[in-house]
């Protein structure tokens, strides 16, 4: 391009080419845009981003190091900015400064460990600067920071103490739930009486509860089971003893079935008196007896004798 006259949708012309940016945005007042000298080629991997800024500032492409960058909505901006001149900050392209590291033994997440004044963050804490340089690989203690000598959930613990974030130890194992739970009035958690090791699934997940309790495990039947929430709780509401009920995991009760005729879900047919769910209708006992393969009529749960939808029929009725 020769000028922003030749560039489509009132795009800026910089450096012989039409950029992603508007030409008002470049005759604006915010530096992000205002400070950009060049934009990319149609061979570049984003044709029309800004490349080159004015002396002083940085176009952020990704590339950056110390960094907090969102490319979504940062790529080729120019700011004033980066690099940090503090080793004790980082860069946030989302509010353009830069930002404080995190003390030793506070959060981070282990994709940014930068963030940490050390540089490492295990197990989504700030390690302090005697684990980074041992290259400590064990987790990293709330508070302190420091390179942890505690174990982790399924391995071989004595008491609560040897195992790291106050997890509970039951059953020679580090549990996943802390002490804290396992000491207080909720019984999903008090009647725990063993953890699973760290050759299981899910390492530290409670395995065994107290007689008269159920660990719930996945293999459930009857039962309508959230496991992101519930795999090992203890409950004793499972197995229902009713039949014309099903166990509910999220309330821990024994939840009433749907009547033919009701409406349910093809994925969960046990919520069906009969068992049998067809076509998001409950299905009479008939019906499940017969193995009906048909929808269920609603309000009756009769297997139907009408026809689906794009089927021949000669009025609505048949339908």
């Amino acid at each position: 391009c020769s000028s922003s006259a030749d560039c489509y949708g009132d795009k800026a012309c910089l450096g012989g080419r039409c950029c992603t940016m508007t030409q008002s945005s470049y005759t604006g007042s915010d530096t992000r845009y205002t400070k950009c000298t060049a934009c990319a080629d149609s061979a570049h991997g984003y044709p029309g981003v800004c490349v080159s800024c004015e002396t002083g500032y940085h176009s952020i492409n990704g590339e950056e190091t110390n960094a907090d960058i969102n490319l979504l909505y940062g790529r080729g901006i120019c700011t004033a900015n980066y690099p940090c001149s503090d080793s004790s900050t980082y860069y946030s392209q989302t509010y353009d400064y830069c930002a404080s590291k995190t003390s030793p033994g506070g959060s981070c997440s282990v994709e940014q460990p930068y963030k940490c004044a050390s540089g490492m963050c295990n197990s989504d804490i700030c390690c302090d600067q005697a684990a980074a340089d041992s290259g400590c690989t064990a987790a990293c203690d709330t508070g302190t920071g420091a390179c942890s000598t505690k174990v982790m959930s399924g391995e071989v613990c004595s008491s609560s103490a040897d195992c790291y974030g106050d997890k509970a130890c039951l059953g020679g194992r580090c549990c996943t739930m802390t002490q804290s739970s396992y000491t207080g009035s909720d019984t999903r958690y008090t009647k725990c009486t063993a953890c699973a090791d760290s050759a299981h699934g899910y390492p530290g997940v409670c395995v065994s509860c107290e007689t008269g309790y159920h660990s719930i495990n996945g293999e459930e039947t009857n039962a309508d089971i959230n496991l992101l929430y519930g795999r090992g709780i203890c409950t004793a509401n499972y197995p229902c003893s009713d039949s014309s009920t099903y166990y509910s995991q999220t309330y821990d009760y024994c939840a009433s079935k749907t009547s033919p005729g009701g409406s349910c879900s093809v994925e969960q047919p046990y919520k069906c008196a009969s068992g049998m769910c067809n076509s998001d209708i409950c299905c009479d006992q008939a019906a499940a007896d017969s193995g009906c393969t048909a929808a269920c009529d609603t309000g009756t749960g009769a297997c139907s004798t009408k026809v689906m939808s794009g089927e021949v029929c000669s009025s609505s009725a048949d339908c």
